[in-house]
């Protein structure tokens, strides 16, 4: 019963765009989602399960939930032809924890447009001689890196391997390792994707050379006035605008 306030919150406060609303309603009031879900843990729960993804599949393409260019990608995973025959994140991501599987999982991710060819390259170079700290993988590197007392050694190690230049190697060491509020790593992106930080996020950007003087007027606007679909954030506006059909007006 309280559905109905919480919404108006969050479209308020610019918690939730209208699409994700209206998906929410048809969850809450539509007669919920696949196998009769009700809320977004309930979902999950069931979607989790290997044996309900093709329905919950056929749920999220006929509501929009999948951008029409990630669908060939999730239908080739459920049909068992992800990185080692894995069909659910869960698989995948267990395999291509294995050093011994990164070409392969990286060759998957190049191909399906999940990575650029320069990430390619980088984590083939890492997946085969090392990161730092021995680190071999996105999510190790993250995490050695993400620690303030190894912020030069990943800084020299990028460098060194031409992963980024001297330039972006002085702002970085400029800003300590910590981005607006304190945050770090992928806690940046989830602080600044929060309503009232916009300005915070756009001015440290600027102050350490991220982003440009026009760049920071757009994201200004984006973030005041909202951006293609309403959107707010670069998060919410990639999402929206990787939507074939919204391509013109983004």
């Amino acid at each position: 019963e309280h559905q109905a306030a919480c919404f108006e919150f969050a479209r308020a406060n610019d918690l939730m765009d209208e699409e994700e609303i209206e998906i929410a309603r048809q969850v809450e009031y539509g007669g919920g989602g696949p196998g009769s879900c009700q809320s977004e843990d309930e979902c999950e729960a069931y979607c989790d399960d290997s044996a309900n993804t093709n329905e919950c599949f056929d749920f999220a393409v006929e509501h929009d939930l999948i951008p029409e260019e990630k669908q060939e990608l999730v239908r080739d995973v459920l049909a068992g032809n992800g990185p080692g025959g894995c069909k659910t994140r869960e698989e995948c991501s267990t395999y291509c924890e294995d050093p011994s599987h990164s070409e392969e999982c990286v060759e998957f991710a190049n191909r399906h447009g999940l990575i650029d060819d320069d990430e390619a390259e980088i984590a083939r170079f890492v997946a085969t001689e090392g990161g730092p700290g021995g680190c071999f993988n996105e999510e190790s590197c993250r995490a050695y890196c993400d620690e303030p007392e190894h912020l030069e050694e990943c800084i020299d190690f990028a460098v060194e391997h031409d992963f980024m230049s001297a330039e972006e190697a002085e702002r970085a060491l400029a800003a300590g390792g910590t981005g607006p509020g304190g945050c770090r790593g992928e806690e940046c992106e989830d602080f600044c994707e929060l309503p009232g930080h916009a300005l915070e996020c756009v001015e440290f950007a600027v102050e350490h050379g991220f982003i440009s003087e026009e760049e920071a007027k757009i994201a200004l606007t984006v973030a005041r006035d909202g951006g293609p679909g309403g959107c707010r954030g670069e998060r919410e506006c990639r999402a929206y605008c990787d939507e074939a059909d919204h391509g013109e007006e983004c």
